[in-house]
């Protein structure tokens, strides 16, 4: 592993020789399941401190953090198979707290892959449909009539049918 080299700590923090070899072992131990702040500061390693200065003022750093951490992701994944394989019925549920811990983390780590997903759909699964009521207040009696008609005629021809529920034109409430 790289030198670092460190200079007296001033009021802007430690001088750290970020070398391309101190970085790829930082990154292989992040990948490889340790955290930053148990990194920190051990085996040559910056602070906890000048880490994320660092991620914060160097995107291509930050990018190359955030890879780490995906692999890492990766790693805890797989752990999390062996803690529930070897769990016994005295630590279920401390086996089952540990490894809701590490998808939490990695849901927020890697929120691409292992966060959740929110899918906004209309009724049935299909396409959210928009009302402009205030649109809709403003129509006369007779062409709310023709624009209900037109709405059920598309429904019937849409291959799942009509959708009905939010987001249907219905009266929108007007009276005629």
């Amino acid at each position: 592993m790289a030198e670092i080299s460190r200079a007296k700590p001033s009021m802007q923090g430690e001088v750290i020789n970020w070398t391309d070899e101190m970085v790829g072992a930082l990154c292989g131990e992040i990948a490889s399941g340790r955290a930053i702040s148990e990194l920190a500061g051990k085996d040559g390693f910056p602070s906890e401190r000048a880490i994320y200065r660092k991620m914060s003022a160097d995107p291509k750093f930050a990018a190359i953090i955030a890879q780490a951490r995906a692999a890492q992701q990766e790693y805890e994944a797989d752990a999390c198979v062996k803690m529930a394989d070897e769990a016994t019925a005295a630590d279920w549920q401390v086996v089952k707290l540990r490894i809701w811990a590490r998808q939490w983390r990695a849901s927020k780590l890697a929120p691409k892959k292992y966060g959740d997903r929110v899918q906004l759909t209309g009724a049935d699964g299909g396409a959210i449909r928009t009302v402009d009521e205030a649109a809709l207040a403003k129509l006369e009696p007779h062409e709310l009539d023709q624009l209900i008609k037109l709405r059920e005629k598309l429904d019937a021809s849409e291959p799942s049918g009509p959708s009905g529920g939010e987001g249907s034109t219905g009266t929108g409430g007007a009276t005629g």
